[in-house]
């Protein structure tokens, strides 16, 4: 977020691959069949000095397919204090070694995405606002220990016709895809180099912290937490991407349910919303927020990207949101705890059925978040509810009487 700079004037226009180089020319025009002798096959290349490998995973049946599936894998040459560095509380383990593998991978996924908006016909999977596991981009280990970065994607291998346009594939390999790719897990020296791996870190130790004030609620007796100065918004229609700051309403605690956390890898504190464990209700008037809010908590079991707006709006990670889903199917769940006599006498403790209510398909939505995926939290919104489902609860009944 609020990077301006480039890398276009710090690569190569073209990186050449001798082995693809003389495939692709040698069967210029030929039949597109030709091209299935790839499939499998590795290419050494060099990029700033550096031994890289281009793999073809699978090659497309004609230029009217699916794309080909390509790996491009160059070595990890950057980022091993960051990579090694631990909290100063408490000593490394496998779990934050982990995430900050993932972070880094997301990180060098937008910064591809970032600084090569258009790939022409190369299709590398665009991240979403949430940071988590992908395997477009991958730090992992070659069989001599080493580590390496890995690149995959799609990318048509092209036709005139049905015929092969060698020169043409090739150049969108090495003119296209080779810089870009060298450019963005390279690190190729630039002027604004130093102030990429700052926003590299500052990635980093966000999803750290993130991560951290997740796994602290339960311990803390909370369910949830809502950072003061959220913006929850978002943009509009099916966009995730937040609403701008000058015209969403920031959010902010209550005093009285207000507390601070001092976030260990940053050092920073931070202060919010912590909603306790047990029934909180969330009331207001229409448009005043309440699904918006309830969005960001359910959304809240993933860390976010910096500049989201929800950085620090942190769900208990078991949290699921449940609603009423009229016409769904359900097989051999127990729904007895809230619906035991059914006129049909179906057995509820093996409730089955192709075309459930709004009411069983709610009960049994609870019993699999419950009993299927261990949540401690449960998030309902009124909207999407069977309120006939939610009045069979006393306290329920009291809160939406």
């Amino acid at each position: 977020a609020g990077r301006s700079f480039t890398l276009r004037d710090t690569v190569p226009a073209a990186i050449d691959v001798a082995s693809l180089r003389e495939f692709f020319h040698s069967r210029e025009g030929g039949p597109y069949p030709a091209l299935r002798d790839l499939k499998a096959t590795s290419h050494a290349f060099l990029a700033a000095g550096h031994a890289c490998t281009l793999r073809v995973n699978t090659v497309q049946a004609d230029p009217f397919a699916p794309p080909s599936q390509i790996t491009v894998t160059v070595p990890f040459t950057f980022g091993a204090a960051l990579m090694s560095a631990a909290r100063p509380d408490s000593a490394k383990d496998a779990s934050e070694m982990a995430l900050r593998t993932v972070a880094l991978q997301d990180f060098l996924l937008r910064e591809l995405h970032h600084d090569w908006p258009s790939l022409g016909r190369i299709r590398v999977q665009r991240p979403s606002q949430h940071v988590i596991d992908r395997n477009a981009v991958a730090l992992v280990h070659t069989a001599d220990g080493s580590a390496a970065l890995e690149l995959r994607l799609q990318m048509p291998f092209l036709g005139h016709g049905r015929r092969i346009d060698g020169r043409g594939t090739y150049e969108l390999i090495s003119r296209a895809l080779l810089p870009a790719a060298a450019a963005t897990l390279l690190r190729l020296e630039g002027p604004h180099l130093a102030a990429r791996d700052r926003d590299m870190a500052a990635h980093v130790t966000s999803v750290l912290d993130q991560a951290w004030l997740r796994n602290g609620l339960h311990d803390a007796g909370l369910a949830a937490f809502v950072a003061d100065g959220a913006v929850l918004p978002r943009a509009g229609g099916s966009s995730d991407l937040p609403m701008a700051r000058e015209s969403a309403v920031a959010f902010a605690a209550p005093p009285a349910l207000s507390t601070t956390f001092t976030l260990p890898f940053s050092g920073k504190r931070v202060s919010g919303l912590g909603i306790p464990r047990g029934v909180t209700a969330l009331i207001g008037g229409a448009f005043h927020g309440k699904s918006t809010l309830l969005r960001a908590l359910q959304l809240g079991v993933y860390d976010h990207v910096p500049g989201d707006g929800r950085e620090f709006v942190c769900t208990d990670a078991s949290a699921v949101k449940v609603r009423a889903e009229d016409r769904r199917a359900v097989c051999d769940t127990d729904i007895s705890p809230f619906v035991c006599d059914l006129p049909t006498g179906a057995d509820t403790r093996h409730f089955t059925t192709v075309d459930a209510s709004g009411s069983t398909s709610q009960a049994a939505s609870t019993m699999e978040a419950l009993a299927g995926s261990g949540a401690r939290v449960l998030l309902v919104d009124e909207d999407t509810a069977a309120t006939n489902f939610m009045v069979r609860d006393e306290t329920m009944a009291r809160l939406i009487a």
